[in-house]
This record gives C-alpha cells, sequence and structure tokens, in this order.
C-alpha cells in the first residue's frame, strides 16, 4: 500500500497529481490518497476519488490540535525521535518567523498522517510539493517509521523553500522535475545523490493533430490554465493584439479561470481584440485533449510573478504536444527542456509581448517549420515526458513490500538466491533506451550488476550510458570501437562476451543477455526467479513481446517452447552447461535446443505481469523486416532445419505481417543458405536431436512435441 499526499486532491488545477495516482492503481498498487486540505475548485470529473480522500485540514483547529497532542505518547520513542526534529527545526528557521511556528501545527497534523499510514498498512509515502505537504510528511515519516519520498515543482522551492535540505535528507529521495530544479537545490547545498529527476508525465496518448476547426483564413491561437500573474495571460492578450494590428486574421481562445480573469476581459477591450478573444471557462480534464485538437498553435507566456514564483515545467505543454499542437513558451525554469527552441516548439522571452508575437507569426508563415517541430515534439514528449516512462522511475524510489534494500544502499539483493546480472549489448539506442533503463531501475527486485555493452554507437547513447552510470554505480558501460554497422546475430553475441567477460559468473545465480529496446513491467524480474525457483528444472525463461501499435498493443507471436531472444533469463550454472551462446545466426533457437538435451526446460509466458513492449519490431533492426525474415530463414539452415519443417514453419506464419513476403522471404533465406552451400552447425548429437524434434512436431504439434521431450528429460530420455 502506498500513500499519496498534496495539498488539494483532486484540485483542478493540479490535474498530474490524481492522474499519477490513478495511473498507479491501474498497475495494480493499492494507494491512499490524502489531502492537506479539501481543493478550492475540484476537478468535476473525479467525484469517485473525492470520496476517498483524506483532507487532514478537515475539522476545527482545535479538535487537530488536541488529537494531535493526545496521541503522541502512543508513538514511543519516535514520538522522541520526531520531537526532537520538530525542535531543531524551529531552532534552524528562527522563533521570529510565521513559518515556523506552522511547524507546530503541521507536526500536530503529522500525527494523524502517522495513524493513517499504519492503520492502512503502508509501506512508502510518496508527497506532491516541497512545502507543507513534505513538512507534515518528513514529521509523519518519523513517527510511523515509514519513508517518504518528495515531488518538489516550482513555487515550493524557488518561493516556499523552508527547511530543503533537511527534507531532502530525511527522505529517502528528493526528486524534481526538471534538471533547472535539480540544479538549483544542488546549489543550496543539498548533495546530489539526495536529489533525482523525474517528469511530471503527460497522461494523453500521442496522436496526430486532426484538421484545423478554426474559421476559414483564421488562425487559432489557444492556452490554458489558472489565471494567475505566472502564466502570462496578460503578455499573450497583448502579443494578439500586435499581431491583429499588423493585419494577421487571428483568434484566440482562453481555457481555465482565476483571479485574473476579469483583469484579462478589460484589457481585451482596451487593446480592441475583444471580439477575436473567447474566454472558454474551466475545463474538466477528459475535455482538454479534443479542445487542443482544434487549435492552431498552443501558447503560455510563463513568467515570474512578483513574488519570485514561477512555473516549472507545465504539463499543458506536454498535452498539447502530445497532441501534436504546435507551442510556444517562454525562455524560463525548465521549460527550454521541454520546448527545445525551433526543434519541439518556439521560445521568446519572457514578459516581451513582441518577440511573442514574432515566434507566432513565424509559425502561421511557415507550414514547413510547424510539421517539423510538432512531429519532433511528440517523439520528445513520449519518450522523455511520456506518464508510463516516468511512473517507471517514480516506483524505483518507492519503499515496496518485495524490495528488500533502501534505494540508498546497493539495490542488488544480498541473497546469493536473487543475486542476478544483465548484460545488453547496444549500438545508437538513443531513441529507446531510456525507457529500458528506467524500467530495469524500478523493477521490485533489481540486478546486483548491469554491464551495458555500446557497440561503437555514433548518436547519443554513449552520452546517456554516462548519465545513467554516475546516477547508479550498479551499471558498468564496456565501450567498443565503431565497426561501421549495426550488428545483429552473431555481432550482437561478440558484443554479448565482451560484457561477460568483465564478470565472474560464479558471482551471480541468474544471467540475462537484455536488448536496450524493451519496456518491462516492474515485477518482472522476480516473477521470473520465483518460477525458477518454483521449478529446477527451467533453465531458460522469458515474458512474451508485445508492439505499440494503432494506440493499442499487438502480440509479437513467439513459442512457449523458447525464452525470448531480448531477454534470455538464465540460470548461471545451466547457461554455463550449454556451452553458452553460440557466436552464430539462431543462437537465441540453439540455446533452447541444447537446454532440452540436457533435460532442462527453456520456455516463455505470455501473461499480464510479464508482458513487456518491443519498441523496435523484431527483424527490423538491420535494414527491414524483409531482412530480417530472410535472415530468419538462412538461421533455420545453419541451425540444422530440414527444408520439409521450413516450409511448414513458412506456411504456418503467412498470417503474421508482413504476411506472404514475409513468409516467401524466410523460405529463401533457407533456400539461398542451401544452394551457396553455406556451412552449418556442426554438432552430429544436437542436430540428431533437432531432426528427431522437427519430425514429432510435424506429426503432433510443436506444443505436444516439446511436452513428451520434457517428459523423457533430453537425449537419455
Amino acid at each position: 500500500m502506498i500513500a499519496y499526499l498534496a495539498p488539494e486532491i483532486p484540485a483542478l488545477s493540479e490535474t498530474f497529481v490524481y492522474e499519477e495516482l490513478l495511473a498507479l492503481e491501474r498497475r495494480g498498487f493499492r494507494v491512499t490518497p490524502i489531502s492537506v486540505r479539501a481543493p478550492a475548485v475540484r476537478a468535476s470529473d473525479q467525484k469517485a476519488l473525492a470520496e476517498r480522500v483524506t483532507n487532514l485540514y478537515a475539522g476545527s483547529h482545535s479538535r487537530l490540535i488536541l488529537a494531535g497532542v493526545a496521541s503522541i505518547p502512543f508513538f514511543g520513542r519516535r514520538a522522541v525521535a520526531a520531537l526532537t526534529y520538530l525542535l531543531s527545526d524551529i531552532l534552524e528557521c528562527g522563533p521570529h518567523r510565521l513559518a515556523t511556528w506552522k511547524l507546530v501545527y503541521q507536526f500536530l497534523a503529522a500525527t494523524k498522517l502517522a495513524r493513517i499510514l499504519k492503520h492502512e498498512n503502508c509501506t512508502h509515502l510518496h508527497v506532491h510539493f516541497a512545502n507543507t505537504p513534505a513538512q507534515i510528511a518528513m514529521y509523519a515519516s518519523a513517527l510511523s517509521g515509514i519513508p517518504f519520498t518528495i515531488t518538489a515543482h516550482a513555487n515550493d522551492i524557488f518561493e516556499r523553500g523552508l527547511l530543503l535540505h533537511r527534507k531532502a535528507e530525511r527522505a529517502v529521495r528528493m526528486l524534481t522535475i526538471s534538471e533547472h530544479n535539480q540544479r538549483y537545490l544542488e546549489s543550496l547545498g543539498i548533495p546530489r545523490d539526495q536529489l533525482a529527476v523525474v517528469r511530471c508525465g503527460v497522461s494523453f496518448s500521442a496522436k496526430p493533430k486532426s484538421p484545423s476547426a478554426g474559421e476559414k483564413g483564421s488562425f487559432r491561437i489557444g492556452t490554458l490554465g489558472r489565471m494567475i500573474e505566472k502564466k502570462g495571460f496578460d503578455i499573450l492578450t497583448r502579443a494578439v493584439a500586435v499581431l491583429k494590428n499588423s493585419g494577421r486574421v487571428v483568434e484566440l481562445r482562453i481555457a481555465g479561470d482565476g483571479p485574473l480573469k476579469p483583469d484579462l476581459e478589460r484589457l481585451a477591450q482596451e487593446l480592441g481584440i475583444a471580439d477575436i478573444t473567447r474566454f472558454e471557462g474551466s475545463l474538466p480534464h477528459h475535455q482538454v485533449a479534443d479542445w487542443m485538437q482544434r487549435l492552431d498553435v498552443f501558447v503560455l507566456a510563463c513568467k515570474k510573478d512578483k513574488n519570485g514564483d514561477m512555473d516549472g515545467i507545465p504539463v499543458v505543454l506536454m498535452e498539447a504536444m502530445s497532441q501534436s499542437v504546435p507551442v510556444i513558451s517562454t525562455r524560463l525554469s525548465g521549460v527550454p527542456e521541454l520546448v527545445v527552441h525551433e526543434e519541439t516548439g518556439l521560445l521568446a522571452e519572457p514578459n516581451d509581448h513582441d518577440d511573442l508575437a514574432r515566434q507566432i507569426s513565424r509559425l502561421i508563415e511557415s507550414t514547413e517549420l510547424c510539421a517539423k517541430m510538432t512531429m519532433r515534439a511528440r517523439e520528445h514528449v513520449t519518450h522523455e515526458f511520456g506518464q508510463a516512462n516516468n511512473l517507471d522511475r517514480l516506483i524505483g524510489y518507492f519503499n515496496l513490500p518485495s524490495q528488500t534494500s533502501s534505494i540508498r544502499k546497493n539495490p542488488g539483493n544480498p541473497d546469493m538466491s536473487r543475486r542476478y546480472v544483465l548484460i545488453s549489448p547496444c549500438r545508437d539506442e538513443a531513441d529507446f533506451m531510456r525507457q529500458t533503463l528506467d524500467t530495469v531501475i524500478a523493477q521490485s527486485v533489481r540486478p546486483t550488476k548491469w554491464v551495458i555493452v555500446d557497440d561503437g554507437s555514433t548518436d547519443d547513447t554513449p552520452r546517456i550510458l554516462r548519465e545513467y552510470a554516475q546516477q547508479h554505480p550498479w551499471i558498468e558501460v564496456v565501450t567498443r570501437s565503431d565497426r561501421g554497422r549495426r550488428a545483429v546475430g552473431p555481432g550482437v553475441i561478440e558484443a554479448f562476451y565482451a560484457g561477460y567477460v568483465t564478470i565472474n559468473p560464479d558471482d551471480y545465480h541468474y544471467l540475462c543477455k537484455l536488448d536496450l529496446d524493451l519496456r518491462l513491467p516492474p515485477r518482472y524480474f522476480e516473477i521470473l526467479m520465483e518460477r525458477m525457483e518454483a521449478n529446477p528444472r527451467i533453465a531458460t525463461c522469458s515474458g512474451k513481446a508485445y508492439i505499440e501499435e494503432g494506440g493499442g498493443l499487438v502480440y509479437e507471436r513467439h513459442g512457449h517452447e523458447t525464452s525470448l531472444g531480448m531477454t534470455k533469463f538464465y540460470r548461471v550454472s545451466c547457461f554455463k552447461a550449454i556451452g553458452g551462446f553460440v557466436c552464430e545466426v539462431m543462437w537465441d533457437g540453439i540455446d533452447c535446443h541444447r537446454c532440452r538435451m540436457n533435460g532442462w526446460i527453456a520456455c516463455s509466458w505470455d501473461e499480464p505481469d510479464l508482458r513487456f513492449v518491443h519498441l523496435r519490431p523484431e527483424g527490423s533492426s538491420q535494414r527491414s523486416v524483409y531482412t530480417g525474415r530472410v535472415r530468419h530463414g538462412f538461421g533455420q539452415y545453419f541451425m540444422g532445419t530440414g527444408f520439409l519443417f521450413m516450409a511448414a514453419s513458412a506456411v504456418y506464419r503467412v498470417t503474421e505481417k508482413p504476411y506472404v513476403l514475409g513468409s516467401v522471404a524466410m523460405l529463401w533465406g533457407w533456400i539461398k543458405g542451401a544452394l551457396q552451400r553455406k556451412p552449418r552447425y556442426e554438432d552430429p548429437e544436437f542436430r540428431k536431436f533437432l531432426h528427431r524434434y522437427h519430425m514429432r512436431a510435424l506429426v503432433v504439434g510443436k506444443r505436444r512435441a516439446i511436452e513428451e521431450i520434457n517428459r523423457e528429460g533430453g537425449i537419455g530420455g
């Protein structure tokens, strides 16, 4: 059970909090939602969630104070430690500040939170915002013994940054939404190893933009948010006036509400643009994507307010980018990490309506620039700011029941039976690798060591690997020279062994060859080890691969009698006994057959908790899917597969994309190898075993033939 604490749940102005909470629940986590206070403006579409939320400040102040004081003795020694924290914090802040004495009230609210955490059997508390919620959380954690993490955003550190170094020190980790924020927190003296960046992930599915629904000849500009100073709606209104006065045919749509709405309506009148400006009011979150699709550009003119408060990385910008709507914002805070100027959007200087008008004009004039940026923006949001990826990162810092060590310690399990090492050959995987890296880091049982072999990458792969290796000492990078091409088949295994020679396999119970173009479920390796512990005959196993297509997941068909090549999870003793992988094509078929020859089982399971996303379709990594099918056919020839079984296999796969041409390509690969008299795998016992299996499979089917071999226990059955 995880507890979530935020200032207001479910607040219309903080949709990212409840969207994240609900996404965790969809993954099977049980979440207890807790709010400091009831929302001033509740999200109208979240009635069910609102009914589950506990508000710490509900009821009278006197009741909270009396209940808090009365409950302190029940926490025993932990109460002494928590009160020591409170006293030291008061002395550090100074008794002359109102915020100091608010700590006392927050401490008493923390007694209520601590009781909830214990009653709900929570194992971890996650907090959004590093101000009041974090202050309550750190005392509740001290009282209950339940660890907590913090996500810091913007005004909670820039404007209301009280005791930030103490919060980071007491938390498992202080997370923040941008690299800009992380640098700021480091400048305050918070050690880098107490910080990490986890984005507020966008929950909308990425999709191409629908045709504009604006009036013919009119360029529709939209913005959305709470109408407060830092959102810069006044700057955008002035920029639209500049555009109109220069002869541009534009219209402005402003969605949202807030204290400055009357001022903005008055400003539109004064500037003479009231006729082309529409204030559309607050939108339920589920309507935002459709509203954005009707825009020609989304603009958020972020700026600092008079108190120095400013946005971090507004989620609404991510949402617009995910919908393929061009975006324009300002060079402020972490915004340039999302809106990369002239790559994923355009940036103007804050508080400069003339510059903002110039950037909007550029989009009006250039459909080519628009198309280029929206495509890159959608990819950037999906890879770096997508909810799924950032949820994986976040989960990695939670204290879950299955985790046996703190995030601050070596994440490898000290129990030898659960020690496993990953070895990942890779080349030019910058587009996909962060998803693999993040989902491995988020595993319920992490690897003891992860050796990643950079096989001569020419893209951003080396920099990304350095970034992760610096943050996680159990990740080690081995670099090979550039061979001028992406190596598949035997080249991949050569790279694998470049990593294998750096370890002592006897230090581990399990070993996995893992590709860097996968997105794994959170308990993937834990479940594989549980299955192997339950059945000592399993030598190698895996889950099943799916690809993303048309907004859903499509199964990559693989037999249940093999562990998939992109995630070969092995018992080390069995891996050594079969002689490891063969540095030839079809290495990922030969190994499973050799396991069965020795009386062991090779298998894979298609179950929800073991389904992983293959970000690069199988067989497409070198030139094309057809090249991959030809390569597969030649691999079957090399392994020793006869023509009759190969033909039957090609016919069986005619229903899979790319259908007939794919099957023909497979068959041609086998025939081409035979015509050219290419060498074959020279192991007479293996060829004899394979032939017996194939002949039996043609008669009774592959599944039954495998079951018979497994019952017999290999060659000697």
